[in-house]
């Protein structure tokens, strides 16, 4: 009787052995199913995002002609005829360098552009005071309004030179990041020149001829300040978002990434937890 029962148990216990080892079996088996499953979907995520960005590089400015980007730059200003000769020159020059172009240099051409043309007016405000002052009779209030008019442009170029110097400083960081960190500064510097020169420009006793200099000046001062305003716009036609419309930095962006990779971890994630309930 006692030897039956130790059979059975025994063949119990040989049963259950086999069912573990079976079980074992199973579970290595889809284990490496799974973790193969999971290197095929990791492997053709990352496939996809880079035939995205090649994509995106390939219709993005810094792919383009260097004269066809600029072109296209100028035509968000609304001055694109005055803003185009000044900035393609100022490019050509750059790229002579061995740089690449980037929405900084972009950013700066225009200031160096506006910076030029208020050195041509200050040229000339400073030879129309410079001839009032040799005049005998009593030319007190034409030299008053010249001498301001003079400071103001003096001014002016002190407010571009800097809005200029933030713009070449802290390289250390992103880019994108710093361009948008000093966007308010900037766009506020260029205001405050354009406002001085309309402010000489309405001044009595200025020649026509330097009035028309100061007009140069303020467009070139306004095209300045619109394309800052379209920061966003010119950054991302150098880097186009990987998801149309959505914002660099943006929650949306933020939301939209941890989808796309996200997916499959919480999809192997799902299919171990199907493999644990079949083992139970």
């Amino acid at each position: 009787m006692d030897s039956i029962i130790d059979k059975e148990r025994q063949e119990k216990e040989n049963s259950e052995e086999d069912k573990a080892t079976r079980r074992k079996r199973k579970f290595t088996c889809l284990m490496i199913f799974f973790i193969a499953l999971f290197f095929v979907i990791i492997v053709s995520v990352i496939s996809v995002f880079v035939a995205i960005k090649k994509d995106l590089d390939a219709e993005s400015l810094s792919a383009s002609h260097p004269k066809e980007h600029i072109r296209t730059i100028c035509e968000l200003t609304t001055f694109p005829n005055s803003c185009f000769k000044p900035i393609s020159k100022l490019q050509s020059n750059y790229l002579t360098k061995s740089r690449k172009t980037n929405p900084t240099a972009i950013f700066m051409f225009f200031h160096q552009a506006a910076f030029d043309q208020l050195n041509i007016a200050i040229s000339r405000s400073g030879y129309e005071y410079s001839n009032i002052l040799t005049l005998e009779e009593d030319s007190a209030v034409e030299s008053a309004s010249l001498k301001l008019c003079n400071i103001l442009i003096w001014d002016s170029l002190t407010q571009v030179n800097m809005s200029m110097a933030l713009l070449e400083a802290d390289y250390s960081v992103n880019e994108m990041f710093r361009l948008r960190k000093i966007k308010v500064d900037l766009e506020r510097l260029i205001v405050n020149a354009t406002d001085n020169m309309n402010a000489c420009s309405r001044l009595e006793y200025v020649s026509e001829e330097l009035r028309m200099k100061i007009s140069d000046s303020v467009e070139y001062l306004n095209n300045c300040e619109e394309i800052l305003r379209k920061m966003d716009r010119v950054i991302e036609m150098f880097n186009p978002p990987l998801f149309p419309g959505v914002f660099v930095f943006g929650y949306e962006s933020v939301s939209m990434l941890i989808v796309f990779y996200g997916s499959p971890y919480l999809f192997l994630l799902f299919l171990l937890y199907k493999l644990i309930r079949m083992l139970k």
